[in-house]
């Protein structure tokens, strides 16, 4: 049976324009029939007022985390996010998470580079990292993901990964960072001579801009900006969030993360468990704790934090408020000489991790007027789906994919989510079930065999 949605009196905001108008959408199934100032209802439409409500294009998120949480579903579908890049999950966790708490999302996913896991150590030969970058497409990634920051690789391991993956024409996020370099601007800027003609995704970009030792955020975000410039075969995204995200493990007292280590020193705590658990009781360091009535990740009161920190033996995801403004907004709305972003797409690097704020952050650079609302349609909707492959998602137009959402422009509040024509989330309760992968080249075979929906994808930034 098909299935017939009218939404009605929206402020519809279309990337593709360079106005909003108000009026009407038509779904039609999957995909939205019409898009006029008024559409009367044919009688087996099911129809919503969205009266003063933004109908925007679904966020396309190509930074999430969700494979070591999978309620992240749940809190990205919240946030309005209809499609997403898992930027380093493993499939088995992945495929466990999406049986059991998919929402209708669209789904695609990176196979992390770890030394020590996923990888036998820090310098891996080029045979070692063809073998696991097979596996990882065979089993349903898209690509790979370098963890520099936070576990790095060497200058050499990293350079080779990011040729094989070209090679390949498969997908390489990278975190800036190696072993000789520490994932701060001094590591995105080797990140950049590396990278040279290959193309990169280069994660969230101000998370390299806190300022290191003496240096200004804003001079910083300059240098970024700058260095970003030289390498237009690759992409690139930014968050507009405070806090970041980072393991809390602990492994014989010291923190097992590189970037967990930087956050306690950049406010001058000891980089070690004495240091954490001071951290945590002052509130600097923030806990995430597992709501699971709620389906969400929740930051508890300092004492319960580190109650629950030790509880988990350390085992447990942190954040600290180490984003600075002064870098994170010129990063979100600089353009080169001819008018175009800098810096691709907005992200949250979120999911999982509480930090799901385009949205809010973005309409509030829209309300300042460094953004109109169709710009920031395009760098959070229409751009980053572009960049996955998809050529009928992140805009409203007849024929797109009737990815819709209906936001409060006063509060950013998601008032309706719909994902591929389905209502996955209605006045902020996750109704949403399933979805579907995005897979390119051999990760068709391994959905297939499991039975699972894909949609399939060439992005074309990636055969250059």
């Amino acid at each position: 049976m098909t299935n017939n949605i009218l939404l009605k009196h929206g402020i519809i905001v279309n990337p593709l324009q360079s106005s909003v108008f108000s009026g009407d959408i038509r779904i039609n199934d999957k995909i939205i029939e019409e898009v006029a100032e008024s559409i009367e209802n044919k009688g087996e439409d099911k129809v919503f007022d969205v009266s003063g409500k933004l109908l925007m294009p679904g966020l396309v998120d190509i930074h999430v985390h969700i494979s070591f949480c999978p309620d992240g579903h749940y809190m990205l579908a919240k946030a309005g996010v209809t499609t997403a890049l898992d930027l380093g999950g493993m499939p088995e966790k992945i495929i466990e998470g999406f049986i059991k708490c998919g929402a209708g999302l669209t789904l695609g996913f990176l196979y992390p580079l770890i030394p020590g896991k996923t990888l036998t150590g820090a310098d891996p030969s080029r045979s070692e990292l063809e073998k696991v970058t097979n596996y990882a497409l065979r089993n349903g990634a898209m690509g790979v993901k370098i963890l520099g920051g936070h576990f790095p690789l060497t200058r050499e391991a990293t350079r080779e990964a990011i040729e094989l993956a070209h090679d390949r024409q498969c997908w390489i996020a990278v975190h800036a960072g190696t072993i000789e370099t520490p994932g701060n601007i001094c590591g995105l800027e080797e990140l950049i001579q590396i990278a040279g003609d290959n193309p990169v995704h280069i994660a969230h970009v101000n998370s390299f801009c806190r300022g290191a030792g003496k240096n200004n955020p804003l001079d910083e975000a300059k240098r970024a900006l700058d260095a970003l410039k030289t390498v237009p075969n690759c992409r690139s995204e930014s968050y507009l969030a405070i806090i970041n995200g980072t393991s809390g493990e602990m492994v014989n007292g010291i923190p097992r993360s590189e970037v967990t280590k930087r956050s306690l020193v950049h406010r001058g705590y000891s980089a070690d468990l004495e240091g954490m658990k001071k951290a945590i009781l002052d509130g600097w360091a923030k806990v995430h704790y597992h709501y699971h009535e709620k389906h969400e990740i929740i930051f508890p009161e300092p004492g319960s934090a580190l109650d629950f920190y030790t509880e988990q033996n350390s085992k447990v995801m942190v954040s600290f408020a180490v984003n600075s403004p002064l870098s994170s907004i010129p990063i979100a709305i600089a353009r080169d000489e001819k008018g175009k972003f800098i810096v691709d797409a907005l992200a949250t690097d979120g999911g999982a991790i509480p930090r799901n704020v385009t949205l809010k952050q973005g309409l509030c650079l829209v309300n300042f007027g460094a953004l109109s609302l169709n710009e920031l349609a395009c760098k959070a909707c229409l751009t980053p789906a572009r960049l996955l492959g998809f050529k009928n998602k992140g805009y409203l137009a007849a024929g797109a994919s009737a990815d819709v959402i209906a936001v409060d422009p006063l509060t950013a509040e998601v008032k309706l989510v719909i994902a591929e024509g389905q209502v996955i989330v209605q006045d902020g309760k996750v109704c949403g079930k399933g979805g579907h992968f995005i897979s390119s080249g051999d990760g068709r075979k391994f959905f297939r065999e499991k039975s699972i929906q894909f949609l399939p994808t060439e992005p074309e930034w990636l055969k250059i």
